[in-house]
C-alpha cells in the first residue's frame, strides 16, 4: 500500500484574495454621489457590479489577483473607465473617483437669433 503525504502551506490552502473599494464624488459640487453603478471588468467583460450606497461608497471583496478595470455609470454624469486596477499580494484597492456632470448641450434651452 501507497501512503502520500502532503503539507500545503497557509497560503496554498486558501486562494489570494484581495479588494477594491473606493468613494465617488461630483468633480463639481465635491459631494459623495449614492446609486452610481459600478462595474467590474475582466478582459473587458463585466464579472460583477454594484451601485454606491448613500456615501457614495462601492466594494468588491475577495477578489482574485489580476488586473480589473472599473466602469463607473450614471445618469447626468459622464461614464467614467478606470484602468489598470492591479491586485497583488501587497495590497487592497482604495480610490477615490470624481465624476463629471454631463454639460451637453440641451437644445431647448438655447436661443437662436435670425441673421440680419
Amino acid at each position: 500500500m501507497l501512503h502520500l503525504s502532503v503539507e500545503l502551506t497557509q497560503s496554498e490552502l486558501y486562494a489570494q484574495k484581495s479588494n477594491i473599494s473606493g468613494i465617488v464624488i461630483s468633480k463639481e459640487t465635491n459631494k459623495e454621489i449614492k446609486k452610481v453603478k459600478v462595474f467590474l471588468l475582466e478582459n473587458d467583460i463585466a464579472i460583477d457590479s454594484a451601485f454606491t450606497d448613500k456615501n457614495g461608497n462601492y466594494n468588491f471583496i475577495n477578489l482574485n489577483y489580476r488586473n480589473y478595470n472599473l466602469k463607473f455609470m450614471k445618469k447626468k454624469y459622464l461614464t467614467l473607465v478606470l484602468t489598470g486596477v492591479i491586485l497583488n499580494d501587497t495590497n487592497n484597492y482604495f480610490q477615490k473617483i470624481y465624476l463629471n456632470d454631463d454639460i451637453s448641450i440641451d437644445e431647448t434651452n438655447c436661443i437662436f437669433r435670425e441673421k440680419k
